[in-house]
Order: C-alpha cells, then structure tokens, then sequence
C-alpha cells in the first residue's frame, strides 16, 4: 500500500502527483477565464466515496474521490470545478466566513487550512498517499450553501464553460448523477446533492444552457488524462484481485498502468517493474511511470536502485514538490552523506508549498539529523509533532530547538510561534480560554 497519513479530524486525504496535476490543468483555464489568479492553485483530493466538492479560498479547492470515481467524463469533473470557481467568483466563500463561524463547515475547514495533520507513516516517497479514515457525522453539513448562491455558481459556471470551449453536457449530467445519488442514497451524509441542494430550477437551467450551446465538442484530451487517473484510483483504492481480472488481458496503457499498480499492492516488483518498462516504452517523457517505478523499487528495499527513476520523473517535471520529497527521501535513505546539505535545501524548497504536510518535517529533521545539525532537527520534530497534535512532544523539541536558534531569524520566530501554540493548547486542556 502507499503511505498513510490521518488527518486530526478523521479527514482522509490523497495525495497524488499526476492527480493533483491534473485535476489543476482542468483548473487553469477556469481560473483565467475568471480572472482569477493561477499562481497557487492547490487541489486537495478527499478519500470519501461521497459525490463532492468544496472550496476554502481563492486557490484552494477539495474534490472527493467519489466524484472523480463516480463521474463518467472529464466533462463532468470539469462542470463541477467552473461550479466551484463560480463560487469564489461570487464571494460566496468570503461570505460564509464572515456569517458562519460557527458552522460544521467552517469548523472543519480551519483544521483543513490550518494543516492540523497526524502522520501515521514515514513514507512520503509513495507516489499516491492514502489518508486512511472517515469524515465524521459532525462535519455532514459543513457545505451548506444557500439555493441563491448555487443558482449563481450554475450561472457563472456556464458562462465559464463557454468561454473555456468546454461542453455544457457535463453540467446536465452532473445534475443527473446529483439526482441519482439523492435517490440511491437519501440518508447519506456528506454527499454533494445535500452540501449543493439540487432543485428543479437548476436542472432546467443547465439543460437550457446546454441546448443552446450544442455545438460546443467535448475534450477529448481531458477526457484521457480523466481515463488515466481514474484507472490509477481504481487500481489503489479498489479491490485489488477485481482490477486484476479485468486488466490481466488487456493492452492498453490504462490498464497496463492498473496492471503495474496491481503488482506493487502484491509485492510483486519484478512484474511491476516490467509492466513499467512497456508503459515507460510507450510514453518515455511521462514522469509518472517513472514516479511509480521509484515508488515500486524504494517500497520493495531497493533503494538506491529507486533514485535512477525518481531523479527522471523530477527531471521531466522539476518543480513538482511530492517528487522532490520522494527522491530526496530516497537519497537519505540510501545513505548518502556528501549531499546532505542539498538535499536540506531540497526539502526546503519543497516547505515552501508543503508547510503543513507532516512528513516532509519528519524528512526534514531525518535529513538535519544526518548532517549533525541537532537545533535543524529538533525544530523539524517540534513542526512535525505540532502538525500531528502531539503538543507535549512539541514543546519539548521546540525548547531543545530555541537554546541554540539565533534571536530575531524566521526559524526563532517559528519556535516561538510553536511555543505559543502549546502553551495555548495546556490551556484550552485546562478549561482555560485562549
């Protein structure tokens, strides 16, 4: 299996390189389209078979992976992400900050933002990253927007579609797929018909939007970069001997790439190695083959053979932050000392979008350790315990940190901030207020 993480709050997270990139290159042309900026666009992946998705703020936006195994299309997955950029457009995020704090939504979406995560593994080399648990009854209705703001996200998601070129048939069949899950489902919790209330008036509307605008074609390119990362979710997350029988004698590249993640599940790294090779073959500049190959190597104890295909993967796509952490993770484990100093910078390079990913503090402080740089490493365990909800064992880093940390530099300023945090928490123990 690949790493596991638990968020504080039972949320269950993946994380997935390829995923994330490209539920983001559907995004960026929503985005620009919008006007809004697409500098930090940050997908977070939910593991929950609900059909959902939710934004935070302007860059942040959740998607379930009931939706992404649920939908039939890229073309849905599209319409319900010119949805979501619909409401940030509208305010309507802002707005439920301001008028419901008090709400399940907010609640969970402060610990979201806040990045309170508890690593229940050290492995962030794994390529996809499974944040096993459940979402909670108490969270059920933490999207609760009003019918308004949703006809208004359908309007502007429609005017989105357009200009971006994409069809408006994934609009009507997302509201299908909405009214389906409503009717086999009517007591689930956390499902996006109950978070987005669907009404008569909104399946008219796409309907209408979408006969008058039939000429627009669907992305087909879209569509097989959705096929891929589909197969690749069934492959980790279904039932591993299912996948097997339906792509054991095929020949196409998704289901070799089903194929190849069936054999990492078992162990088997010769067979995985070789279905990698053929996929590797057939797309030699995909960084993701060479991503899961280095995964497949590394997970087995093969580790130095592992840095081959990981320093590939990040060299065909050399800012993507969970490959850095992958191969550098790599190059600490397989004993390299010369480089310490290099790879620190490379972990640093990868906090800089990762800050509340607990692992890559673990490998920050695992890398610091090695090179001898005991207040570096006592300051990683102190972020990597705050993040778990460990506050006990962070004060204790954080102090072992702030006897030797200039006065005055960021890192101080961290420990501090770090100190603060646990004395504050010893209160709220206590009953007392913050």
């Amino acid at each position: 299996m690949p790493a596991c993480y638990v968020h504080a709050k039972g949320v269950s997270i993946i994380r997935d390189a390829e995923i994330e990139d490209t539920i983001k290159s559907y995004l960026f042309p929503l985005f620009k389209a919008a006007n809004l900026s697409t500098d930090n666009i940050n997908v977070v992946i939910i593991n929950n078979p609900a059909v959902n998705a939710f934004v935070s703020d302007g860059t942040k936006v959740y998607i379930f992976t009931g939706l992404l195994l649920k939908a039939t299309s890229a073309n849905q997955v599209v319409a319900v992400l010119a949805h979501e950029t619909g409401h940030i457009m509208g305010g309507h995020v802002i707005r439920l900050k301001e008028s419901m704090r008090i709400a399940a939504r907010y609640t969970l979406l402060s610990a979201l933002i806040g990045g309170v995560v508890a690593a229940a593994s050290r492995r962030p080399d794994a390529g996809m990253a499974v944040m096993a648990g459940g979402i909670g009854s108490a969270q059920a209705n933490m999207m609760t927007y009003r019918v308004s703001e949703e006809n208004s996200a359908d309007s502007i998601a429609a005017d989105l579609l357009i200009k971006t070129n994409e069809s408006l048939q994934g609009l009507v069949d997302v509201m299908r797929l909405i009214k389906k899950e409503s009717i086999l489902y009517p007591n689930t919790e956390f499902v996006y018909y109950r978070t987005h209330p669907l009404t008569k008036d909104r399946m008219a509307f796409a309907e209408k939007m979408y006969n008058e605008h039939k000429d627009i074609s669907v992305n087909m390119a879209y569509e097989k970069s959705f096929s891929r990362i589909k197969a690749k979710l069934l492959a980790f997350l279904g039932d591993a001997d299912k996948i097997y029988n339906i792509v054991k004698d095929r020949d196409d590249t998704d289901s070799l790439y089903a194929l190849s993640i069936y054999y990492l599940r078992k162990n088997n790294v010769a067979k995985a190695v070789r279905v990698l090779d053929r996929l590797i073959a057939r797309e030699p500049e995909n960084p993701y083959f060479y991503e899961l190959k280095g995964q497949v190597l590394f997970e087995n104890g093969k580790i130095k053979e592992s840095l081959v295909p990981y320093r590939k993967a990040l060299a065909l796509k050399p800012d993507n932050a969970l490959m850095i952490s992958e191969l550098a993770h790599a190059e600490i484990e397989g004993g390299s000392q010369k480089d310490l100093l290099k790879i620190g910078e490379m972990i640093n390079t990868v906090l800089l979008k990762e800050k509340f990913d607990p692992s890559i503090w673990r490998l920050y402080a695992t890398c610091y350790s090695r090179a001898g740089d005991k207040t570096k490493e006592s300051y990683g365990m102190a972020e990597y315990n705050l993040l778990r909800g460990d506050y006990d064992a962070a004060g204790y880093y954080a102090e072992k940190a702030n006897k030797n940390v200039l006065e005055g530099t960021p890192m101080w300023f961290n420990i501090q901030d770090i100190l603060l945090n646990v004395k504050n928490s010893k209160k709220k123990d206590k009953g007392g207020k913050k």
